[in-house]
This record gives structure tokens, sequence and C-alpha cells, in this order.
């Protein structure tokens, strides 16, 4: 038989490291203008100097631990330091319920000089809301100068609590005993759909909220938004007035269609809306004064977002000047990225010494090797907000963690075999009797990247199942997806999962496929994490090349 012949090895593969090489820079400048962005100051609306917020949602579960779904109790002394710190900001303040120690409010607003939306939580539970009616009803009748209204129910009948006709009689209850005007609150959709409500009510309170809508609104078209449902709203109950009970934005959280949030379209709601109020004479109420950390557990992220004071009650901007979407954060991954960079160096300064001798592959090795150390410290702080800004138990934590360490130690591992792949040296695990792999041993970052492909697939799987309130943690994926690309590109010999998780990339093809649906085009965040996912799910498929020696070209 005559022997076949093949394309050398270094002519086959010599495009390989300055490939991966140009793909690890080109993500760092990418990242490094992102960080750019997040530093940079941008101009929007000033609010009238002295302008105060017409009224603020008030919640006083701030701390992590706190929750009213577990019965928390809240001390006149608490809610009184809350109500000294708003009442710098606004003359109004809105709860929700009666019980857990809210019925201090309006005696605690009355001596403060303010005005209180009194809440009445409505559920299913006749008894509870019965104790609720009725501690309201005595807070209003014992400070009857501090409550604008009793507010009777919130989105009963969006979460389907309560008939339209129980509703209607809970409100005719309240409103023979009441000494105060009374309504009910919910979004502006119920509203239109019960109009008969409205007879046994003093005014109508409606929430406007583009974010949330079935059709989320983005920050460009949100003002003009509200401002048009309002108008719809008061041709359609005149002569009753309406209120917008719950309009604002989320300053963190997941993109719904156009609509992202961030501090700086949260800003730049706040301050449109509050000129565009002023300038048309329209009521509202902000959701809302505090950050509400217990919410994360229900709503994802951005349903703790929503305040405009941080939980321990400082601003989270100004209504006046220049804001910046995250400075912290841009001088953090500023200054990740150059220690990385320099850390990169002296690694590739370290391995030269030991022996290495430098060349056109040593050029492009070292290039991929300090990019990759760059990348990794300049995402980790990004990485860190991720993991606070998302996880709500320890098991989260645990997982969130464990994935990023893998992928960014992925990427730094990939980077230093290609390294060293590309002066000739092994990159298997040598058996030490033939200086062959050990038979039935795997790989290593064989290992690691079904690990990684196995996170992204249950990613996937949940995003497809449940998409609502689960976010796009981005900042984790962009190292593991660098790594299996370039492991790819560099040492193919290694790019081979094992038999029992070939599937893995189909189910993470098909969970992207189906993001993208839904997002495409709208949905930035989307598109992102779909353009990863659709990568890795590329990089990790099984592919058994002809040549497994696992080195590159140029050496």
């Amino acid at each position: 038989m005559c022997k076949r012949s093949y394309p050398s090895h270094r002519s086959s593969t010599r495009w390989r490291l300055p490939a991966a090489a140009l793909l690890a820079a080109a993500s760092l400048l990418a990242l490094f203008a992102l960080a750019i962005d997040w530093g940079r100051g941008h101009d929007l609306l000033d609010v009238r100097a002295g302008q105060s917020f017409a009224c603020l949602s008030y919640s006083p579960w701030t701390t992590g631990s706190e929750s009213p779904l577990k019965n928390d109790f809240i001390s006149p002394e608490r809610i009184e330091r809350d109500l000294h710190r708003l009442r710098a900001l606004t003359p109004c303040v809105r709860t929700y319920s009666s019980q857990l120690g809210l019925d201090a409010v309006p005696a605690i607003a009355a001596r403060l000089g303010m005005q209180v939306l009194q809440g009445i939580w409505i559920s299913r539970n006749p008894i509870d809301n019965q104790a609720e009616i009725d501690t309201a009803l005595a807070a209003a009748s014992a400070a009857p100068e501090a409550v604008r209204a009793l507010v009777v129910g919130n989105e009963v009948l969006l979460r389907q609590e309560q008939t339209p006709q129980a509703m209607l009689a809970l409100l005719e209850q309240v409103r023979a005993r009441s000494p105060v005007p009374i309504t009910y609150a919910d979004v502006w959709e119920f509203w239109s759909r019960n109009e008969e409500l409205a007879s046994a009510v003093d005014f109508v309170t409606v929430h406007i909220l583009p974010y949330w809508e079935d059709h989320p609104v983005g920050i460009d078209a949100a003002i003009e938004h509200v401002a048009s449902i309002h108008a719809q709203m008061r041709e359609r109950f005149a002569p009753k007035d309406i209120l917008i009970g719950e309009t604002g934005w989320p300053d963190v959280g997941r993109q719904r269609g156009p609509a992202q949030p961030g501090r700086i379209a949260q800003a730049r709601f706040v301050r449109q809306w509050m000129v565009t109020a002023e300038a048309q004479s329209i009521d509202y109420n902000l959701i809302e004064a505090f950050d509400q950390p217990w919410k994360r557990a229900h709503e994802g992220a951005m349903g703790g977002g929503w305040g405009v004071l941080h939980p321990d009650g400082t601003a989270k901007f100004d209504l006046r000047g220049q804001l910046a979407e995250a400075p912290a954060l841009s001088r953090s991954m500023w200054i990740g990225a150059l220690a990385g960079l320099a850390l990169g160096v002296l690694s590739v300064i370290g391995m030269r010494r030991a022996g290495q001798t430098p060349g056109r592959a040593d050029r492009w090795s070292a290039v991929l090797v300090a990019a990759a150390f760059a990348i990794v410290a300049l995402l980790l702080p990004w990485q860190l907000e991720t993991w606070r800004t998302w996880n709500r138990d320890a098991l989260e934590w645990i997982v969130s963690a464990g994935f990023t360490v893998l992928g960014d130690g992925a990427l730094l591992n990939v980077a230093l075999r290609s390294f060293r792949s590309a002066h000739g040296a092994s990159t298997h695990l040598p058996n030490k009797s033939h200086g062959q792999r050990f038979p039935g041993r795997t790989e290593p970052l064989t290992v690691i990247a079904t690990l990684l492909l196995l996170g992204a697939a249950y990613f996937a799987l949940l995003h497809a199942l449940d998409p609502r309130y689960r976010g796009f943690p981005i900042s984790l994926y962009i190292a593991p997806t660098l790594a299996l690309l370039i492991q790819r590109i560099t040492l193919p010999g290694h790019a081979t999962l094992p038999t029992h998780a070939a599937w893995l990339p189909a189910l993470i093809l098909a969970g992207a496929i189906l993001m993208a649906w839904r997002g495409w085009p709208e949905n930035q965040q989307a598109v992102t994490m779909t353009a990863l996912l659709l990568a890795m799910a590329m990089a990790g498929r099984t592919k058994r090349p002809a040549n497994s020696a696992g080195q590159v070209a140029g050496s």
C-alpha cells in the first residue's frame, strides 16, 4: 500500500495562535470600552431647584433579612427615623398595609407635617382583610389631618385574589365608615376592565409602569407612555380625579424588550417625569422611597431596585447635574485590567526565562497570555457585582462563584497551555512509563469544558422554562466562552467532549435560539447572552481532529 501524505502540522495550523491572540485582544478592548462608558458622565434633564417628589411609596423593610412576608414588626422609632429622612424629599408617603407597625405612620406623619396615603392590604383571607380595615380606620380617625386617603387594596384584581364584585363590596364597606377619602389601586388595564369600581371610590388610583407592561416600553418612550395613559384614564373616568399610584423605573435587573434597567435610566425617568408631571399638573406617587431587598426573592434583582434611596437611606443620584452609570465599578475594572495585564506580562517573562526561545509564535502567545490575565482581572469586579445583585441564597452564591472560578480559571489555563504548546511543550498528562496519556484518563481541559457547558445548559434550560425574573449574567459567561473558543482554536486535540456529554451543545443551542426569538432585536442583553451561548455551543461541539497532538503553529 502506498502511504498517504498530509500537509505539515506547522503549515496547516499557522493561523491558529494569531487568531486566538487577536480574539483575546479584541475582547479586552471591547471590555475597556465598556468600562470607559460606565465611568463617563451623561447630561440629563435637570429638575427645578427645590422641587420635591409629589409622594413616595414607603416600605420600611430595608435590610436583607427583613420582610413583611415573615411578619417582621417595625417599631415606631424606626418609622419616625425614616420619615424624618423622607420629609426632606417629599411631603407625602404611601403605605400598603396597616399591620406590622405601619398603623403608626399617620400619627408620626402628623407630627412631622406630612401626608399619608394609608394602605389597606386586601388578600384572599377575610379575617386578615377585616383586621387591615379596622386598624387603618382607627389610625385614620386618630390623625385625619395627616391621612390624605385610604388605599383599599393594591393590585388585588391583578393577583386574582378577589372578584370585582367582592372588591366592590369591600370598598363600599370602608367608604361607609371612613373619615377620609378612599380609593383602590391597580394597574391601569384592570381599571379599564372594571370601571364599575369607580362608583365606590372618591378618586381612581392607577399604576403605570412602563418596564412591567405586557409590551415593555423603553426609556426613550416611557414618559410619553405614562402621560398618555394618564390622559386616557382621566377621560375615561371623568369627573373622578386620577392619581398615578405607582410609576418609576428600576436601576438594576434584566432587560425586558427595549426596557433596560440602569442607574442612568432610572435617573432619567425620575427627572423627566418630575418635570412633566409639574408641567401637566399630574398627581403621582413614585415607587419607591427605599430599595426593598426582600422583593428580590420573588421578582428577581429588579424587584428590589426601584427606590430613589439605597436601603441605608443614601441617595442613588442627584436630581441635577451629570451622572455616570457605574463610576466605582468602572474604576475597579480599570485597576483590575492594568493589574492583570502586568501579571500576565510577568508570567510571560518568567516562562521565557525558563528556557523558551523568542519568535513569532512567542510574540502571539505572549499577547494571548497577557490579554487573558487582563480580561480575567477586569471582569472580576463586574462578576462580583453580578453576584451581589442577583444571588439570593447560599446555593446561588455557591453555584455562581463556582462557575465564575471555573470559567476564569479555564481562560487562564488555556492561555498558558497555548503558550507552552507554541514552544513545543506537551499539554497532555504524560504516562511516566511511555510518555503517553494515561489510558482512560480524561483530559483536565475536557473535564472543565464539560462542567462549563453543563452550567450553560442548565442556565439555558431555566431561562427557556421561566425567563420573567431571570437575568442575563453576561459577566459570568465572557471568560468561559473565550476559554472554549481559544481552546478550540489553539488546542484542537483537547476540544472533545465525553460521549455522554455530547448533547450539551445542542441543548445550549436550542436555549440560545429561544432566547434570541424572545428578545431579538430590541433586548440588547438577550442578544449578547445569545451570542455567548451560541459561541459556547459551537466551540463545545464534539469533533475529533485528525491531529490530536495538541500543538499550535509557529513552534
